[in-house]
C-alpha cells in the first residue's frame, strides 16, 4: 500500500509541476518585437524627413543616415480602424528624439511632441497612406501621407537649400506636378 501511495504521489507531483509550467508559459507576457524604422524620402530632390534639435522637422539630404532622420511607425489600438482606400492610421516617432510628428497648421512646419499613448481618432499625431501606390518612379513607389485630423499631407518646402522645413499643406490635385513632387514620400523600411 505505501508503494502504490509513493507511486501516486509521484504521478501526482508530476503532473501538478507540468501544470504548473503549462500555466506560467501561458501567464507570460509576449514578447515584443523590435521597432521597425523607416526612412521617408521626398520625391523632389530625394531629401528625408527628419527631426531637428529645436522640436521642427525638416526635409535635408546633410543627415540622411542619422537617427535623426530614423522614424518609426507606431500604430495605436485607439486610433481605430482603416477608413475606405487608406492603410491604417499611424504616428511618426523619431528614433533619436523619441517623439511624435505633429501637424499645427497649414504650411506651418510640423512640430514634435510627446508622443499620445492613446491617440483619439482624429489626432493631429496621426498619419495614413492610400493603400494603392500613388505614382511609381524609376521603380520606386511614392505615396501622399495624409493628416488624419486636418486631411493636408506631408509636404517640403518650395525652397532651395540642404535643410528645408517640412510642413502640412494641401494635397495637389495633379501627381505628375511639381507640386505633387514635394508631397509624394517613398517609406522605406532599414
Amino acid at each position: 500500500m505505501r508503494t502504490m501511495s509513493k507511486r501516486v504521489r509521484k504521478i501526482t507531483g508530476g503532473l501538478l509541476a507540468a501544470a504548473a509550467v503549462s500555466v506560467a508559459v501561458a501567464a507570460a507576457p509576449e514578447a515584443t518585437a523590435a521597432p521597425q524604422f523607416y526612412r521617408l524620402t521626398v520625391l523632389n530632390g530625394g531629401g528625408v524627413l527628419a527631426a531637428d534639435l529645436s522640436g521642427g522637422v525638416v526635409v535635408t539630404t546633410a543627415q540622411s543616415s542619422s537617427t535623426l532622420a530614423q522614424w518609426e511607425l507606431l500604430f495605436p489600438g485607439s486610433a481605430g480602424s482603416s477608413e475606405d482606400g487608406f492603410g491604417s492610421a499611424f504616428q511618426l516617432k523619431n528614433r533619436a528624439t523619441q517623439k511624435c510628428v505633429k501637424d499645427v497648421g497649414n504650411n506651418v512646419q510640423l512640430r514634435e511632441a510627446t508622443c499620445e499613448t492613446n491617440p483619439v481618432p482624429n489626432s493631429p499625431q496621426l498619419w495614413h497612406h492610400h493603400t494603392a501606390v500613388d505614382k511609381t518612379v524609376n521603380g520606386k513607389p511614392y505615396q501622399f501621407v495624409f493628416n488624419r485630423d486636418t486631411v493636408r499631407v506631408l509636404s517640403r518646402a518650395p525652397l532651395g537649400g540642404v535643410t528645408v522645413p517640412a510642413l502640412s499643406s494641401v494635397k495637389a490635385t495633379n501627381n505628375s506636378s511639381a507640386a505633387a513632387a514635394l508631397q509624394l514620400w517613398n517609406l522605406q523600411r532599414l
